[in-house]
């Protein structure tokens, strides 16, 4: 998510994951091809790829394809046009700072996580920098209406122009690229010249090879699959941006790195038993300057958007207080006998006891008015001893166990999630596994995370 790192060292090395010599010397078979049918019946996967072109046979197959950025259907916008990218890969970064030279104004589509940090990077490049966005307010996912507010003026603070409410009518472009965009705000025609532009609208999961051969699918697309990360196939996976767990696709990269670690287990390790019960979304960023931060006891916290609840909905309590730049939400289920449970919440700037709110919401703790009180105006909770209770940790296996015929594991894709899945592959020594994986992109995993470095402290002169 923090993609602009890459521009502190402009070093696509840096970012790298693993080396090819590394993989080869764990005897992991890397396949430089993309993937183009799955045969189920015959446990067969084809590919193709540059040098190469053929099929593999399979005993488990496990998906990790990722996503696709999402490209809202307006009139004009098309990433083919000069000057208009996406912002997702080390090739985007580069033409992004090609297009920067000479160019005064940029603008990001799409106010959420990835997008401020798209922003970030623009205004790293010493460009005038817009943001526009459809909702009322900044990162309408994980940010209640009062906290998009204010990081939208703390944003502003700092020259960033922030637009939301936004309808976007189309965007103009001639051959040299792109020039302009036109939107409505609050019913307002607005014209915006623009030499840059950045869509950042959200994923899109990449599930056409499971659509193709007939897998479930989540209500929302993705690979519909259990607790084991198993699809409707009892011998096909999915991980990452492409699964689709409970409804839920996670486009973060934590509970990509859960969802491989349970799966690891699953494969390797079948008698330890672990078992994927979604992943906590809670998180702590510093946003162009603003601390944010925002958590929840489990994934129902965001999934059913508790965060918006008001006071005395469905058995809900919410105390919030706002102090200058700085305010707390915390929403809280009321319990037989007058007491609370803490459910989650929301801060901006008053971050100092993040941790200790965090640890009280998954603890479930049962907590009383005064408590409560104090918790609300400031860094004041201690919630003691803390167990973890988000996934139990597997036995190590006994030494001397005899591993038997290796278990050919094919992993189709190898950005982060697919190489974590390979690490955690080997750790595992219930059962011997043979691992072969088809990279479709000419890059290894790299570190997406860490992008955003590659911007800091640069500009486009």
């Amino acid at each position: 998510v923090a993609m602009t790192s890459y521009f502190q060292h402009r070093s696509a090395a840096e970012l790298s994951m693993v080396n090819l010599e590394w993989l080869q010397e764990k005897n992991v078979q890397v396949i430089f091809a993309r993937a183009t049918s799955i045969k189920r019946s015959h446990k067969r996967v084809t590919y193709q790829g540059p040098r190469t072109s053929g099929e593999l046979e399979y005993d488990e197959l496990v998906l990790a394809t990722g996503s696709s950025p999402f490209v809202p259907p307006i009139p004009g916008l098309d990433t083919s046009i000069p000057g208009i990218f996406l912002y997702r890969t080390i090739e985007d970064m580069d033409a992004i700072i090609a297009r920067a030279q000479g160019s005064r104004r940029a603008a990001v589509i799409g106010g959420g996580l990835l997008g401020l940090e798209a922003a970030k990077a623009l205004m790293d490049l010493g460009m005038e920098t817009h943001i526009i966005e459809s909702a009322p307010h900044l990162m309408p996912s994980q940010l209640d209406t009062v906290a998009g507010e204010l990081l939208k003026r703390q944003v502003e603070s700092l020259g960033c122009v922030v637009h939301v409410k936004v309808e976007i009518s189309e965007v103009l472009s001639d051959e040299t690229g792109v020039q302009a965009m036109r939107f409505l705000q609050d019913g307002a025609p607005v014209h915006l010249a623009l030499d840059l532009l950045i869509v950042s609208c959200g994923i899109r999961p990449r599930d056409d090879l499971a659509r193709a051969c007939d897998l479930d699918l989540g209500p929302r697309g993705g690979i519909q699959v259990d607790g084991c990360l198993r699809s409707s196939d009892p011998n096909i996976y999915a991980v990452g941006e492409v699964a689709s767990h409970d409804g839920m696709v996670y486009g973060l990269w934590k509970p990509g790195a859960e969802q491989a670690e349970v799966l690891a287990a699953t494969l390797g390790s079948p008698s330890a038993g672990l078992r994927y019960q979604g992943s906590d979304l809670s998180t702590k960023l510093k946003l162009l300057g603003v601390n944010v931060a925002s958590f929840g006891a489990n994934a129902e916290f965001w999934k059913h958007r508790i965060f918006e609840f008001q006071d005395g909905q469905a058995g809900i309590c919410v105390q919030s207080t706002l102090d200058g730049g700085r305010y707390r939400k915390l929403v809280f289920r009321r319990l037989p006998g007058g007491s609370r449970r803490l459910l989650g919440g929301i801060l901006v700037e008053s971050v100092e006891d993040y941790q200790s709110l965090y640890d009280l919401a998954r603890c479930g703790r049962e907590l009383w008015g005064l408590e409560t009180v104090v918790m609300t105006h400031g860094p004041r909770a201690n919630p003691g001893q803390i167990e973890d209770m988000v996934y139990p940790k597997h036995l190590p296996a006994v030494p001397g166990v005899e591993l038997g015929t290796a278990l050919r594991v094919v992993i189709v894709g190898h950005g982060p999630v697919g190489h974590t899945l390979i690490e955690n592959l080997l750790e595992e020594r219930e059962r011997n596994v043979q691992i072969t994986v088809l990279c479709e992109e000419p890059r290894l995993a790299y570190n997406r995370v860490a992008m955003t470095s590659y911007f800091h402290h640069r500009s486009a002169a």
